[in-house]
């Protein structure tokens, strides 16, 4: 709605509101899949040990996901605000002939307001180079390089299963497919999370740190690409069954 409208009609305070909120749920979702990904990783790999949901009250760890999703998403809440924006040579037909110009159009000023972040002017590309590469790091990479890490070992661990006792050949057929259907669901939330924020972390590092002439649609794809994996968790169940 920012991107779109002329001018933000709904104030201050939802200015700030609605990127914080948006990126809160981001960082939500991402830091909830990392904290499940780690509770995985203790359950098949070290199955003596206490996991860390057992060890943890889920109140605490809730409030650790919530807490830090806030520390990282309040950024968009500090620097975004209504901006008052001039827009010089709007031409408009002239009935004054006082005003005129040679070209028979007087010119006109025209003042917007847009929701927009504005980092300190002393030096607005370090704040803003900054802002990307923490975002990167703690929404994209860092999550991605741990639940990557913890689904290999993981499916590792799988592939190495064998059955105990004596079984038949059937028996040992649906082990090996549920082996199969458990490393395939794994493979699938890794590398659907890379593949929908991938391009969306890419496009904002070129701008600020390459020659990349910035493109609303562009930026709008893959916005919404990037928004999308926040919804693909319950399709990986789906995944797993008809595997």
């Amino acid at each position: 709605m920012r991107n779109i409208l002329d001018n933000w009609p709904f104030g201050e305070i939802l200015c700030k509101l609605v990127p914080f909120v948006q990126a809160l749920s981001v960082y939500v979702s991402v830091l909830s899949m990392t904290m499940i990904a780690i509770d995985r990783y203790q359950a098949l790999i070290k199955p003596l040990k206490r996991r860390m949901s057992h060890r943890v009250p889920k109140s605490v760890l809730i409030t650790f996901i919530w807490s830090s999703a806030a520390i990282l998403a309040a950024p968009n809440a500090v620097f975004n605000a209504v901006t008052e924006i001039k827009m010089l040579n709007t031409i408009v037909p002239s009935t004054v002939v006082s005003g005129e110009t040679a070209s028979g159009f007087e010119y006109h000023e025209e003042v917007l307001y847009r929701c927009k972040t504005v980092y300190p002017s002393d030096n607005e590309l370090l704040y803003q180079r900054i802002s990307t590469c923490v975002a990167f790091t703690a929404q994209f990479f860092v999550p991605l390089l741990i639940v990557g890490l913890c689904y290999t070992m993981i499916g590792l661990k799988i592939s190495k299963r064998a059955c105990i006792g004596e079984t038949t050949v059937e028996q040992a057929a649906t082990h090996l497919n549920a082996k199969r259907k458990t490393i395939k669901m794994l493979i699938f939330v890794v590398v659907c999370f890379a593949i929908c924020w991938l391009p969306y972390n890419l496009l904002y590092l070129f701008k600020d740190f390459g020659d990349l002439n910035f493109s609303l649609t562009l930026h709008y794809l893959t916005h919404w690409l990037a928004m999308s994996s926040i919804c693909y968790n319950p399709f990986i169940y789906f995944w797993y069954v008809i595997c």
